[in-house]
């Protein structure tokens, strides 16, 4: 569990600086890819 979310900590970093956008849409998408994430482990128990 710990390792995934370490995983996702560095991905929510990593990916929105691919893109070309403002700090604000950037938290933004961030938060949204941190959901997901957080999802995706309890729907599949960590």
């Amino acid at each position: 569990m710990l390792y995934y979310g370490l995983i996702a900590l560095v991905l929510s970093l990593i990916i929105p600086s691919f893109f070309k956008v403002d700090s604000w849409t950037k938290n933004r998408y961030r938060l949204i890819f941190a959901g997901l994430v957080m999802l995706f482990l309890s729907i599949h128990g960590g």
